[in-house]
């Protein structure tokens, strides 16, 4: 996100995440920002913008989607995928 690594934007956030919990996680990407919940927590409230979004090369393979967990052991399961809004085909 502007050009920055994912250790140095503006979206990112910490939370402990515990052992043997099943979380839900809500990604939405409509009305002109991207809000993220976890466990119905409120992470991210980021405005579209005023930002550049990009997937870097190491990342590319993963689009359209892509889950990434860094300093443990991660599954996900019931992953859904709806449309909220915008242009139709993708734009």
């Amino acid at each position: 996100m502007d050009g920055r690594g994912c250790r140095d934007n503006p979206a990112l956030t910490q939370m402990k995440f515990e052992t043997n919990h099943w979380y839900a996680i809500l990604v939405r990407v409509a009305g002109g920002k991207v809000e993220v919940w976890a466990d119905g927590t409120r992470l991210v409230d980021l405005p579209i913008e005023g930002h550049t979004f990009v997937v870097d090369d190491q990342r590319a393979a993963m689009k359209p989607l892509g889950l990434s967990a860094y300093q443990g052991t991660t599954a996900a399961r019931n992953i859904r995928v709806q449309r909220v809004g915008g242009v139709k085909g993708g734009q």
